[in-house]
């Protein structure tokens, strides 16, 4: 894998170009690369499975195969329940690929001595009993003390949860709160116009009443004028 990996780049290092539209990469300009999360295999042994020299263009497959010879090499190393994604946002030249090895923490002391003794084969070191022993108790504590910084990671961002749906639920109660006051007072303000409008209605109906009073009296003082003759009309004109 790792050999076809470094002629299938090789190529797209010196050829790439010719296959393509050399104004526009198929890719980003890459001149580191980072690893996070691993803790089994440090950061140059995993960066030898991977070269890259002084920088390259890279594309999203060739991103992808690098996480893919990382994951191999993992299992190469006997750890075959590790996750790894690459992190296709380039960020000022740094190429992350993430590496999650929470599957293979050891849980007992039997794995454990397992991973110490897959170091001691690969660091190519015979250690003796004692030692192994000692080697075992810090693989137990490290791990131990990873899971308490995740579970305490864990209990953090829960914590930020219910801190945050708190304070979510609060403004939501507030703003219900709001909205009834500002009804209560719109309902308060069509109540006083209701009022106004009946009492303008019940005055003015008042008024035309008085009106009417007025006309209905005069028309009958109309109706009880006496009759004159015309030409007893004619004497009171000047």
């Amino acid at each position: 894998m790792r050999l076809i990996l470094i002629f299938v780049f090789t190529l797209n290092l010196f050829y790439g170009n010719a296959w393509g539209d050399e104004s526009k990469p198929s890719g980003v300009f890459v001149n580191f690369i980072q690893f996070e999360g691993n803790t089994l295999l440090d950061h140059d042994t995993l960066a030898r499975r991977v070269p890259i020299g002084e920088g390259t263009i890279l594309s999203r497959e060739f991103m992808r195969l690098f996480a893919e010879e990382i994951r191999g090499y993992y299992s190469s190393q006997g750890f075959h329940h590790v996750i790894v994604h690459p992190d296709y946002r380039v960020r000022d030249g740094i190429f992350t690929i993430k590496i999650y090895e929470n599957q293979e923490r050891p849980e007992n002391p039997q794995k454990a001595y397992r991973e110490v003794q897959r170091m001691m084969a690969r660091d190519n070191v015979d250690l003796d009993f004692d030692a192994v022993k000692t080697a075992v108790r810090q693989v137990m504590l490290a791990y131990q003390k990873d899971e308490r910084i995740l579970a305490e990671k864990i209990l953090r961002q829960r914590e930020n949860i219910l801190l945050y749906n708190s304070l979510q639920l609060k403004e939501q109660r507030e703003r219900v709160l709001a909205i009834m006051a500002l009804r209560e007072r719109i309902q308060d303000q069509m109540n006083m116009l209701i009022v106004r409008m009946r009492e303008n209605a019940t005055r003015r109906l008042e008024q035309m009443n008085i009106i009417q009073s007025y006309l209905d009296s005069h028309k009958e003082d109309d109706l009880t004028l006496p009759y004159l003759d015309t030409r007893q009309e004619a004497k009171f004109l000047p």
